[in-house]
């Protein structure tokens, strides 16, 4: 099983942005390749009973709740029949992606407002915790960390109304601390390097790949374990580089 972060959902080109064309053709291509859409309670279900995952499957996820996911993204979805999950923050409702640590390279965009939160609810899109303020939750004490997590996904279930069953790690720093945070209050928790989900992965730290990732997996028409294993592996390590040399130069 695969995991699939997306972000905003517009034409702008950002970093962080996916054009609507460029979303419907990747949810296309997945139908095409042979997988099907499955969503990360389907994961934990399985997970919870020791079974393998839905595979080949992949699941859409959408991190810091941006306005386009309701405007651009939830058409296209209920086209082809894909429920997704958006990690929306607690604290940041209406506002807009300007929080502390933001890269400068991303314009600023609107993100949801609670009432859009409780649409997108009520439109069978599942709503998880990204945090209250998208900090790094690995430099906060102990008491601030339950605020990020837990409290924020008591303020999410209040607005919505449902179960906050599903946790991302803010820009998918995590270590065991944070881990067994998230196993105290979700079903499930995501981090933000590449990876199959499979029967002995630890349900609160999956493997999540970006937009980029999935496309070369199905542009090289990989679909079984055993091919997209060492594709996202190196992937995996690209991307640990590429964080080295940022910290390095940071």
């Amino acid at each position: 099983m695969l995991i699939v972060a997306y972000h905003s959902i517009d034409p702008s080109g950002s970093p962080v942005s996916t054009s609507p064309s460029e979303f419907e053709e990747d949810l296309r291509a997945v139908e095409a390749g042979g997988f099907s859409f499955t969503s990360l309670d389907r994961c934990a279900e399985a997970l919870a009973r020791d079974d393998p995952p839905p595979a080949p499957a992949v699941a859409i996820t959408f991190d810091d709740g941006y306005a386009s996911v309701l405007s651009m993204a939830l058409p296209i979805l209920r086209k082809h029949r894909v429920r997704a999950t958006v990690f929306v923050i607690a604290g940041r409702f209406g506002a807009d992606n300007r929080w502390d640590g933001q890269w400068e390279s991303i314009p600023t965009m609107p993100l949801l407002s609670e009432e859009e939160v409780c649409e997108l609810a009520a439109r069978e899109i599942d709503i998880g915790c990204h945090g209250w303020s998208h900090r790094d939750l690995r430099d906060l004490d102990d008491r601030s960390l339950e605020r990020e997590m837990l409290n924020a996904a008591s303020a999410i279930e209040h607005c919505v109304g449902k179960p906050v069953r599903h946790f991302a790690y803010p820009y998918g720093y995590r270590s065991p601390r944070e881990i067994g945070m998230a196993s105290r209050r979700f079903a499930t928790a995501s981090s933000a390097m590449p990876g199959l989900v499979v029967r002995r992965s630890n349900v609160h730290d999956l493997p999540r790949l970006d937009p980029r990732d999935l496309r070369g997996a199905l542009t090289l028409g990989l679909r079984s374990a055993s091919s997209l294993a060492p594709y996202l592996l190196a992937r995996r390590r690209l991307r640990q580089l590429r964080r080295s040399i940022e910290r390095a130069w940071s």
